[in-house]
């Protein structure tokens, strides 16, 4: 069993790059989101399981969508 610390701070990680960007802020919140979903996990396995079985499951594919068609409307 993995332990969660380097799961949560990959999406850390990947929140504040992708606020950073100013591009993607969509998915920053995302990340952001799962990051605080997943936090009371012990293993990376039961984080995998939370967010399968929550909406967060295909919400960066969703945020990476509508930050792409923001993009291009501007």
């Amino acid at each position: 069993m993995s332990d969660i610390k380097p799961s949560l701070e990959l999406y850390r990680l990947m929140a504040e790059r992708h606020k950073a960007s100013g591009f993607a802020p969509h998915q920053a919140q995302v990340y952001s989101e799962i990051m605080d979903l997943i936090k009371d996990c012990a293993t990376a396995e039961e984080a995998m399981v939370k967010i399968k079985n929550s909406p967060y499951y295909l919400a960066p594919t969703v945020a990476l969508v509508r930050d792409k068609v923001e993009s291009m409307t501007k």
